[in-house]
């Protein structure tokens, strides 16, 4: 049996860990859209509008953040078992992450400048966001360092790393 480098075993752990943060973020804006459109249901005619375009949204973010999560398991299965099609669908998802980079950025710039920053986990679903947020920050630029390692892409057989002989 081949061993395999121990970047893939982090880049394993790193997929899973992020289908876990993203399973739990959909479960608690599910619970969260759900309140909020149950609150705006016996308002006026005027007020539906809101608890329709909330639906909306929560279908959206429902969609966004199941995808994510089906796609990181199924990214830790073809890393784990070396399917080359994982390194090219990992860098996908990676690249696809960057965009809640900007999201942490923008939400911890918001809370600065409010002067809220200690409120952020007065409640369960601003708090835990604000730490996936945080914790994508670190995963996602470790995820691309490690997808670009010559190990990992041999690994993949995507390159082969030519040992220089010694004379």
């Amino acid at each position: 049996m081949e061993k395999k480098p121990n970047f893939i075993y982090m880049l394993t752990g790193l997929w899973f860990t992020i289908g876990v943060l993203f399973f739990l973020m959909l479960v608690i804006h599910t619970t969260y859209y759900l309140d909020q459109i149950a609150s705006y249901k016996s308002l006026s005619y005027g007020q539906s509008d809101f608890a329709a375009s909330m639906r909306f949204m929560l279908i959206i973010q429902f969609s966004l953040f199941l995808f994510i999560v089906i796609c990181s398991y199924i990214i830790t299965y073809g890393t784990f078992i070396k399917k080359s099609w994982s390194w090219l669908f990992g860098i996908i998802l990676t690249s696809f992450l960057g965009f809640y980079i900007f999201q942490g950025i923008q939400l911890i710039g918001y809370s600065i400048m409010l002067g809220s920053f200690g409120t952020m986990f007065s409640n369960l679903y601003t708090g835990f966001q604000f730490i996936l947020y945080i914790l994508i920050m670190f995963f996602v630029p470790i995820l691309l360092f490690i997808l670009t390692r010559p190990y990992v892409k041999t690994y993949f057989r995507k390159t082969e790393i030519i040992i220089p002989k010694s004379y």
